[in-house]
């Protein structure tokens, strides 16, 4: 296993309740993001997904926006295309109880799981995929984690408890994309396992202790 980081003490792991992990699309993902509001209503309809689906967004008309978004009482999931890279975002809320760790894993249960209901959707034909190799980590909380290499330090363990648990200890790759204080802190996570698909990473996550 690669270490990301060399850990450090501090209470943001504890704090931190505020959140965002993305899994992206593979490539060539060409996507009428519109039919994702149908898609979204009729997951409320059924209440596909953990948690309290209570209403779809329509973000289309910025540029590199969270597209169309799903809301919930816990957290919003959207088809985000910041950076040009289309992927489902996970933005957690509201509180819960456990470590870090567990609050990640979580949320990204819920991820994969919406996942895998894009990729088997009809309304898609198939079109979509995703790529389980990587995914980034976000802080939703400038205060508590600004960007820096101490909130990297202070979230290293953390973090390699999440990577640990979905690679299953394959070897990782971690990248802090920025430290501009404008930003919000993120970090990258890729395995070593180029193909490695959503079914794989739930089952993962599934073996996980709760």
């Amino acid at each position: 296993m690669t270490s990301l980081a060399v850990s450090a003490n501090t209470n943001i792991s504890l704090e931190l309740q505020r959140f965002c992990v993305k899994f992206f699309a593979r490539p060539p993902a060409e996507i009428d993001d519109a039919k994702f509001i149908d898609i979204f209503h009729e997951w409320i309809r059924r209440q596909a997904l953990s948690g309290i689906l209570i209403d779809v967004a329509d973000y289309l008309h910025l540029y590199n926006g969270p597209g169309v978004m799903l809301i919930s009482h816990e957290a919003n999931l959207s088809m985000d295309r910041a950076e040009n890279r289309l992927g489902l975002m996970y933005q957690r809320k509201t509180s819960q109880p456990a470590t870090l760790a567990q609050r990640i894993l979580a949320a990204i249960e819920v991820t994969l799981t919406a996942c895998r209901l894009l990729e088997q959707e009809p309304l898609l034909n198939g079109d979509l995929k995703f790529s389980g190799d990587e995914f980034v980590f976000v802080a939703n909380d400038r205060l508590l984690a600004p960007n820096n290499d101490a909130t990297y330090k202070a979230l290293h363990d953390e973090l390699e408890t999440v990577a640990q648990c979905l690679y299953a200890n394959a070897d990782i790759e971690s990248q802090h994309r920025s430290e501009d204080p404008r930003e919000r802190f993120s970090v990258f996570i890729k395995s070593s396992t180029p193909t490695i698909d959503i079914e794989s990473l739930l089952a993962n996550v599934h073996r996980r202790p709760h």
